[in-house]
């Protein structure tokens, strides 16, 4: 049985790094237009699946293009449902428009609080969805030095900036919403720097991982089993340090707006929450 999968059966936790030239040009930025960034929260929302981005974000100058290419299921430039145009102060080349569902991303890009990357992507790319996703989580540009990297950028980031002594009494980085570890989060050594929390709702989480594991073995063996092993040992000692301040702020913490009932509503909702509860965390 792999590693992940074990951890996957056993326990609702995983523990869950950018390239050295990558880390110093990103520390080298936080540090000049950030001196202090200790207080500071950053939520990364990741959505998972399928998404048709050319219905998402119509490229207007090319229209009649993408019209013909899919008469049945564009979305029209005229009358009800048409697109939204995002910014009518760009460049013929570069106007686009977004899906007529998407008025919040209008509001959000007019106030500045919203950019769009269009044609993301890797040279010569293979079309594997899994070595897209990888590289996109590693920090990788698809060139043959930086193809396998075995870390994620977030990782790194952690690695270089924070002291083991402050992530001794919290996680420095919380994934909500999975019981998988995210490449995202390990470091050079291939450790995860972050903790992975399954469970949406703190109180539940609390309550599995109280007393998870128990004591473990005294005498390792010095094999793969061994280390195996102790990786468990490690996740499980990890989440019972963090259980205590993860419901602690959790329960302090309020929530003063509706969240939707849907999966990233409940997700952004305990985020929210423990943010609320002065959890020290600072990556989400």
């Amino acid at each position: 049985m792999d590693r992940r999968h074990f951890i996957k059966l056993g326990s609702a936790l995983g523990v869950s790094t950018l390239l050295p030239s990558e880390v110093h040009s990103l520390c080298k930025q936080i540090e000049m237009f950030c001196p202090d960034f200790s207080q500071r929260k950053i939520i990364l929302i990741q959505l998972a699946g399928g998404n048709d981005g050319l219905n998402t974000v119509i490229p207007i100058a090319q229209y009649d293009t993408y019209a013909n290419f899919r008469p049945s299921i564009r979305i029209k430039n005229t009358g009800l449902n048409q697109f939204i145009t995002l910014d009518s102060t760009l460049n013929n080349e570069n106007q686009v428009g977004l899906h007529p569902i998407l008025t919040p991303f209008k509001n959000l890009y007019d106030k500045g609080y919203l950019k769009i990357i269009q044609g993301v992507g890797y040279p010569n790319c293979n079309k594997s969805h899994f070595k897209s996703t990888d590289l996109w989580l590693s920090g990788g540009d698809g060139m043959t030095e930086n193809f396998l990297i075995e870390s994620g950028w977030v990782g790194r980031f952690m690695e270089a900036y924070y002291e083991e002594s402050q992530m001794a009494t919290y996680p420095a980085a919380l994934q909500v919403g999975s019981s998988s570890d995210s490449l995202l989060f390990h470091d050079s050594n291939k450790q995860n720097k972050g903790m992975c929390m399954g469970l949406m709702d703190a109180d539940h989480y609390y309550s599995l991982i109280n007393g998870f594991a128990g004591v473990g073995p005294t005498i390792v063996p010095s094999n793969e089993f061994g280390d195996k092993l102790n990786y468990v040992m490690s996740v499980d000692a990890k989440a019972n340090t963090y259980k205590e301040p993860i419901n602690k702020a959790f329960e302090k913490g309020t929530n003063n707006v509706t969240y939707p009932d849907t999966d990233l509503g409940n997700q952004l909702k305990t985020v929210a929450r423990l943010i609320s509860g002065d959890l020290k965390t600072g990556i989400y």
